[in-house]
């Protein structure tokens, strides 16, 4: 397996060195493994009142060759202007907000899907018809919007957790 190595430059342009690495299969697994940690590092320094603002990853490999540069921003599908402009509270408030917004759209969405589904479901077998795929097809849009309302939840746990963390104060 190939060994990728996790470099991490602040936003002052200091570079702290990996000096072990990771064995990953390819570099799409790479890319996933310093998308995923950007994000987690990006959670940590917010818990602790720092803004990781313009960090970035410098993943290398075996020959020291950078192979990918991914800024803290691009994980977290930021504009690196926004860090500057809202701070990293007002920035947390506005992507929590924005994705319970689009959790709550897509869940009234599956909801439409799902009484329409019933009532396909209801009109088959009234007239006879088989309507076992149509079951199926219903329990899958049941189970998806099961996964949908976790998410939901999880996304109002994570506000409420920040509100508190914040002293009680809205972001």
């Amino acid at each position: 397996m190939p060994l990728f190595f996790f470099d991490l430059r602040d936003e002052d342009g200091a570079l702290e060195q990996d000096d072990v690495g990771i064995d990953l299969p390819d570099f799409e697994t790479a890319y996933l493994e310093a998308h995923r940690t950007a994000i987690d590092l990006w959670a940590e320094s917010c818990r602790g009142g720092c803004s990781p603002g313009h960090a970035r990853f410098e993943v290398r490999d075996v020959l020291g060759r950078v192979v990918l540069d991914l800024p803290f921003t691009e994980a977290l599908n930021i504009r690196p202007s926004e860090v500057k402009s809202a701070g990293v509270s007002g920035l947390i408030n506005d992507i929590v907000r924005q994705e319970l917004t689009e959790a709550e759209a897509l869940l009234d969405r599956g909801d439409k899907h799902i009484f329409e589904q019933t009532a396909r479901v209801a009109r088959l077998e009234r007239k006879g018809y088989d309507a076992t795929l149509a079951r199926s097809i219903l329990a899958t849009f049941i189970e998806t919007q099961s996964m949908h309302r976790r998410h939901r939840d999880q996304l109002k746990h994570f506000f409420r957790f920040a509100i508190w963390a914040n002293g009680g104060q809205y972001l």
